[in-house]
């Protein structure tokens, strides 16, 4: 399992060489590494939060509980959600090269409407359609044993809209324009919310309380994040 995983990530890169090959020269050139570690590790930082963030929610409902059910329920309603997510990322993250390479703030200022409007159109209807079939997805593609996993999907179903605008303002307004440090702490701070609800929530309610946390977090991001867009514009 472990190598196909490894395999399918591999080869497609590897193969990528062969047409780049031809369209690229490589040359010998004088690199100062030293003026590129500091933009490189303020970028590398908040993807690092995340990871530590994403991997909160399980180890406590874990330990709170002491139920591995518990987590699989989470675990696998999460993932759903989350498939719409990466499809809103794959968008924001290709148009922010285009954005990167704009010096006119009207022309940008275009872009981030059209990008709102096509994440408002492709999170909106998922997450209506997350929360009304998750009554049927789930007993049809886990089978029986995980209804638990039908309510939490449904909370979760406010994740591709909520993480939809923070993509946006992060990758279109944040890194276009090297703006780190505001990502840092607000990625921070969700870290440290999350913890709290967490062992809150996740005694009352276990993994149905973890995932009211993420909400909450996620949703902290986004208005913090689009806080900071307004600001700047």
């Amino acid at each position: 399992y472990i190598i196909i995983n490894m395999l399918s990530i591999v080869l497609p890169n590897l193969l990528l060489f062969i047409p780049v090959k031809k369209q690229i020269k490589v040359k010998k050139y004088k690199l100062n590494v030293k003026q590129h570690l500091k933009p490189i590790f303020e970028m590398l930082l908040p993807g690092i939060a995340y990871t530590i963030y994403a991997m909160v929610d399980k180890t406590m409902i874990k330990s709170i509980t002491g139920s591995t059910a518990d987590v699989g329920y989470y675990e696998q309603a999460y993932k759903i959600a989350f498939i719409g997510v990466t499809v809103i990322s794959v968008f924001t993250t290709v148009l922010s090269s285009r954005i990167s390479g704009l010096k006119n703030d009207e022309d940008i200022r275009r872009l981030h409407k059209y990008s709102y409007s096509v994440i408002c159109i492709i999170s909106i209807p998922l997450m209506i359609g997350l929360f009304i079939l998750s009554d049927y997805f789930i007993p049809f593609y886990y089978g029986q044993g995980y209804e638990n996993s039908i309510i939490i999907l449904k909370i979760f179903s406010l994740i591709p809209f909520i993480m939809g605008i923070s993509n946006f303002v992060s990758y279109q307004y944040f890194i276009p324009k090297i703006i780190t440090r505001p990502s840092m702490i607000v990625i921070f701070i969700s870290i440290l919310i999350n913890i709290i609800l967490n062992s809150i929530f996740i005694k009352i309610w276990g993994g149905f309380g973890a995932a009211f946390a993420t909400i909450i977090s996620e949703a902290f991001i986004s208005i913090t994040y689009m806080g900071f867009y307004i600001k700047f514009q």
